[in-house]
């Protein structure tokens, strides 16, 4: 790690040092399909870490009241309809009409039961009782807790940025849950383009996707990604919970980046309502395995085309979580505020050498 004093002389340039107690972090923020929430009140803006990415409405439950906006950053756009796979329990059922009354019923049955849950309850079980005579609970499974908050009011409005995603059919002609989805907005049209797009470049011009594969190897939170809000039209909202899935990423060391490329990022860290991380270690897995796959194949093309090879790069879920957790420690423990009064203070001086030059050379100002 290159420290940030090293760039004294150029304070824009600083390097993002890395976080000293990620060993704080249970284990279960790792385990496979965990859906135990830890939080993190260092801050002014609490931090929820889980594994299971559904384990998120546990924490954005939490700040119901304000009815925040969400906005994720994720390999995949977790849009399913809500509680879709609990309408599996009634397929037994001789008619598809039977089927989607008795799902709807269960749904009409759970908005009506969270009103009267206490919101601790529920943070720590994350638990809703069915009416059946055994007291049955569900568990709400990863790829629905974006819809299912929606139906519940748990969140309004969800800004989706995933490179993988598109605008899914609402798998069902329900129109109460076909107008769901206009809750939902796709920010994947302005993002880099995603590594299964390029695993075999066959795109006519093989170059140009050798090019566009040497540029998705590294989708990540610089402000080239997150300038998507404004680009769109959005703009950003005033309540907002920041939800961030590990394995939206494609090469995670971020602390090697001089801060000013993370901007926007801190300022969706500042501005956030509260911050969750689903740390999918499955998923990074794959996202890793994938990048080093897509490398290999970039490699043997660019090698033809006499392009910079790439190297392999491994990581897991916790170098992944590292890296974010380091971004957000840099904003909300001031660390950046400090860094942009350095850089005031640098232009300050450097306008002044430049006005004096300009007047000893009798040069316009």
């Amino acid at each position: 790690m290159v420290n940030a004093n090293s760039f004294e002389n150029f304070p824009g340039h600083a390097i993002i040092p890395k976080i000293d107690w990620l060993n704080c972090i249970p284990d279960f923020c790792y385990e496979n399909r965990s859906s135990q929430v830890h939080e993190i009140n260092k801050w002014k803006i609490p931090v929820y870490i889980f594994e299971n990415h559904a384990a998120a409405i546990k924490a954005w439950y939490k700040h119901r009241e304000t009815h925040p906006a969400l906005i994720t950053f994720d390999e995949h756009a977790d849009t399913f309809p809500p509680l879709w796979r609990q309408r599996e329990d009634y397929l037994e059922c001789p008619d598809e009409k039977q089927i989607n009354d008795n799902w709807l019923n269960l749904l009409k049955l759970t908005r009506d039961r969270i009103d009267t849950i206490d919101v601790e309850d529920f943070f720590r079980k994350g638990t809703i009782l069915r009416s059946d005579s055994q007291g049955q609970v569900f568990n709400l499974y990863y790829d629905e807790q974006i819809l299912t908050a929606i139906y519940l009011d748990i969140i309004g409005k969800a800004y989706i940025c995933a490179p993988d995603s598109f605008n899914p059919k609402p798998y069902t002609d329900i129109k109460e849950i076909i107008e769901l989805y206009n809750n939902v907005h796709y920010l994947n049209g302005l993002l880099k383009p995603s590594i299964s797009s390029f695993m075999f470049p066959g795109h006519g011009n093989l170059v140009h996707a050798i090019v566009n594969l040497a540029e998705c190897l590294h989708q990540d939170l610089r402000n080239d990604t997150l300038a998507i809000l404004q680009k769109f039209g959005y703009g950003m909202p005033d309540n907002y919970i920041l939800d961030i899935d590990l394995d939206y990423f494609q090469n995670p060391f971020f602390e090697s980046m001089p801060y000013k490329e993370y901007m926007l990022f801190f300022d969706l860290v500042r501005n956030a309502r509260a911050i969750t991380i689903a740390t999918e270690g499955e998923c990074v897995d794959a996202s890793s395995r994938n990048y080093n796959s897509s490398v290999e194949e970039y490699n043997i093309y660019a090698q033809k085309y006499n392009f910079e090879p790439l190297p392999m790069i491994t990581w897991t879920s916790k170098d992944a979580l590292e890296g974010v957790l380091s971004l957000i420690e840099y904003e909300l423990s001031g660390q950046r505020d400090e860094q942009d009064e350095k850089c005031r203070k640098f232009d300050e001086e450097n306008d002044l050498r430049l006005a004096k030059n300009r007047k000893k050379n009798n040069l316009p100002s």
